[in-house]
């Protein structure tokens, strides 16, 4: 459950209304904490995705996103954004899911975050067909651009 500290902080950059109708109850302090220094880092405003936040259906069985501790997400400024950096600070700021969606529907360019357990690392991207392919950090160009 979200604390009102947390909330108070994330209204800098996010309303709880932008993380899914149950967000309040249903999003985890820790990983809005990570979420927050990542929108600080990246300096880049972020739109998540309706149920992109806390969601209780509408994604994968094991989803973070059920746990309150994933979001999906677009940045407002797409040109400038360097995937190699968005995976430092993101595992940086102890958010260790990463998700690269060149091929997203209806807007090309998404990503999906989250803080998983036992500091797991996990880059993946999704192809054209949907097939999702794990990638290695080092394999990943510059920007999603390049990955189409």
């Amino acid at each position: 459950m979200a604390t009102p500290i947390i909330w108070e902080m994330m209204g800098e950059y996010f309303t709880h209304d932008e993380f899914g109708d149950e967000a309040e109850e249903g999003m985890d302090d820790g990983f809005l904490a990570s979420l927050y220094q990542f929108r600080v880092a990246m300096q880049n405003p972020m739109y998540i995705h309706k149920n992109g936040g806390f969601a209780t259906k509408g994604h994968s069985p094991k989803s973070f996103h059920y746990k309150g501790r994933a979001i999906d997400f677009h940045f407002k400024h797409k040109k400038n954004i360097s995937l190699r950096k968005l995976i430092v600070v993101a595992v940086k700021c102890g958010l260790y899911g990463i998700g690269l969606y060149p091929h997203w529907s209806p807007k090309p360019g998404g990503f999906h975050l989250d803080n998983r357990p036992g500091g797991l690392f996990n880059v993946w991207t999704r192809n054209e067909e949907g097939k999702y392919i794990y990638v290695f950090p080092t394999a990943i160009p510059e920007s999603l651009e390049e990955m189409r």
